[in-house]
């Protein structure tokens, strides 16, 4: 699912990928820096301890995921490789230049936004990739001054959050609204919520909102106004614009992600003065929940879908700072959280992100920084499944910071290549459910 951004992952990602990507193709946006820094009571929520991170076990012989009765070699980074046959990707060319910022995708349809570092225009579209019939279009270009950020897709329905700040240098409130538009229907997009979010800081913007669509409805987290100064609420909202759930929660949410019902988020605080340093938390509420399981702390980046949760999370010794971050997942139903990936740190891998899921799947990007041979600098596709117990690096994919998962397909971006592109298996050519 569709992830907010984070100027903690800007401080990630220019460490792991200074060497990779110029600045015009940085995928990453800096989050003004208006979380509060002051603690708040805790909520009244079901804690689960945070279980001690479990050993990967290392697989042994041949060149193809493990099954029963099989085996398989890792690479140095603790991947085993898999080579996918050109003739099964599928392939979209974008725009020269294009800067990744966000991807979602349902199947062939991946939707994208740009950085508006690229350019003032980039920054107000919403691109539809559709691999099935290899195409791409505009879906929206929002008003001069006005942000499009993070889209979302479910089956035909895509949604997306336009913002700007009232005062200069992106200082003041930030004026918001919710898109959605039907991709199959000839329909304009239409507003669903839209609001204000006030709490600026000094010399730098409120916050936008955080944003995920599920099915038929929004889900978005904003600031309280109830519960001042630190209190945001998720709001669960039909197309049509009907309340029919709202959260409260005691701090800022940093990022969220939704799937049947259920949500997930991250939700803490960020202090500028200490680099982006921040204590976060994951809950997750089920069914008619308003109030949160916490999971785990440390957590970053979210995303659900079909009973499958999927983090980033610090690993040890790095606890607020986001350094190393490895995926960890879940079943809703055990509510065990599990790290899915390697160990970062191993060989050229420095960290993992951008953590993505749709059919039981997990993916993520692996990125990878090399002094010794700098054509190996850039972002590999991490996948993990149920069936394979251990993560995959797919080959080729030298530049897959983003990647999605769902309805049949696994999807990813390669910033490195000229031009840009989307490309797209289905989960059978991996042998996955």
């Amino acid at each position: 699912m569709v992830l907010t951004a984070s100027g903690r992952s800007a401080v990630v990602a220019a460490v792991a990928l200074a060497a990779a990507v110029t600045t015009a193709c940085s995928p990453i946006a800096s989050l003004p820096a208006s979380l509060p820094t002051t603690p708040s009571p805790a909520a009244s929520r079901t804690a689960l301890a945070d279980p001690t991170r479990p050993a990967m076990t290392a697989p042994t012989a041949t060149s193809t995921p493990a099954r029963t009765g099989g085996s398989a070699t890792a690479d140095p980074e603790g991947y085993i490789p898999v080579v996918v046959p050109a003739s099964a990707i599928t392939t979209v060319e974008l725009p020269a230049g294009f800067g990744f910022h966000r991807l979602d995708s349902d199947g062939p349809l991946v939707v994208l936004d740009q950085v508006a570092s690229v350019s003032p225009a980039a920054g107000r579209s919403i691109y539809l990739v559709d691999l099935a019939n290899a195409t791409m279009r505009t879906l929206t270009d929002a008003p001069s001054g006005y942000t499009v950020w993070a889209p979302a897709i479910s089956g035909s329905v895509v949604a997306w959050l336009e913002w700007h700040y009232e005062g200069q240098s992106d200082t003041g409130a930030c004026d918001w609204r919710i898109r959605v538009e039907d991709v199959s229907a000839s329909g304009l997009a239409r507003t669903v919520a839209s609001g204000v979010q006030r709490r600026a800081g000094t010399g730098f913007g409120a916050s936008w909102p955080a944003l995920d669509l599920d099915g038929d409805r929004v889900v978005y987290a904003i600031e309280d106004p109830s519960a001042a100064p630190d209190g945001w609420q998720i709001i669960v909202r039909t197309l049509a614009g009907d309340v029919l759930k709202t959260i409260h929660v005691p701090e800022p949410v940093y990022d969220l992600a939704a799937s049947d019902g259920a949500i997930a988020w991250t939700e803490g605080r960020t202090d500028p003065k200490l680099g982006y340093t921040t204590a976060t938390h994951l809950f997750v509420a089920q069914g008619s929940a308003t109030t949160g399981t916490e999971l785990a702390s440390d957590a970053y980046e979210v995303a659900l879908d079909a009973g499958r949760l999927v983090w980033t999370k610090d690993s040890p010794g790095g606890q607020g700072a986001a350094i190393g971050t490895r995926m960890w997942s879940t079943s809703l139903d055990s509510l065990a959280p599990m790290a899915v990936s390697p160990p970062p740190g191993q060989g050229t891998e420095q960290l993992q992100e951008w953590p993505a899921t749709g059919d039981g799947i997990v993916t993520w990007g692996s990125a990878r920084v090399s002094m010794a041979d700098p054509t190996q600098n850039g972002d590999r596709l991490g996948v993990w499944s149920p069936t394979t117990a251990h993560a995959v690096e797919i080959h080729p994919t030298p530049g897959a910071i983003l990647s999605g998962a769902g309805g049949g397909w696994v999807v990813w971006v390669d910033y490195r290549s000229d031009p840009p592109t989307v490309s797209g298996i289905t989960d059978q050519v991996l042998g996955l459910p």
